[in-house]
C-alpha cells in the first residue's frame, strides 16, 4: 500500500495517493480472504468501504461516496450473515459429536 501510495504521489497528479492505494491494496487482500471464504473478508470489505466513503466525499463525488456508504451496509450484512451461518456450523458439528460419544459410550 505505501509503496503504490508513494509511486502515486510521485508518478501523478493524484490528490489522495495514500488513500487511494490503501483502498487498492486492502481490496486486494479482502478479495483474497473473501475467496477462500475467510470470514475476517468482512472485516476488511467495511474498512475498505468507510476509507473509500470518506476519500470520495473530500474529492465532493457525493454519488460515488454514497454508493461506498451502501457497500458499506452491504458488507455489514454480509458479516452477521456469515457470522450466523459459522456459528449455526459450529453447533451442528458439536452436535454431531455428542451424538457420536453417547453412540461410543453406549454398552
Amino acid at each position: 500500500g505505501l509503496g503504490w501510495g508513494a509511486w502515486l504521489a510521485t508518478h501523478t497528479d493524484a490528490a489522495m495517493p495514500y488513500p487511494d492505494s490503501l483502498i487498492l491494496s486492502f481490496s486486494v487482500v479482502g478479495q483474497w480472504l473473501q475467496a477462500r471464504k475467510k470470514l475476517e473478508n468482512w472485516a476488511v470489505w467495511c474498512a475498505v468501504n468507510t476509507l473509500a466513503t470518506w476519500v470520495y466525499w473530500q474529492k465532493e463525488l457525493y454519488l460515488f461516496s454514497v454508493l461506498y456508504a451502501l457497500f458499506l451496509l452491504m458488507a455489514v450484512g454480509g458479516w452477521r450473515e456469515w457470522a450466523r451461518a459459522r456459528r449455526a456450523q459450529l453447533a451442528e458439528a458439536d452436535a454431531a459429536a455428542s451424538a457420536r460419544a453417547a453412540t461410543e459410550a453406549a454398552p
